[in-house]
């Protein structure tokens, strides 16, 4: 799953065009019911429970993939 996708599912709709610098926060509609989501999904793709440090760290688009990309 890429990150366009794992976003998409997240907001329930589809995503709108970001960048890698694109803050999530700064995404129309971000809240953090939309956090969670996304959180369970890179979860469900990388086959692991994220640890609490690696969800902390995620503000940008480039940290979706990072994590995605971690497997």
């Amino acid at each position: 799953m890429n990150v366009h996708d794992i976003l998409s599912s997240a907001l329930k709709r589809p995503a709108p065009q970001v960048t890698p610098s694109t803050m999530l926060a700064d995404i129309p509609g971000w809240d953090s019911v939309i956090v969670v989501r996304l959180m369970l999904a890179i979860e469900e793709a990388v086959g692991r429970e994220l640890l609490e440090s690696e969800i902390e760290a995620v503000t940008t688009v480039a940290d979706v993939e990072k994590l995605l990309s971690s497997g």
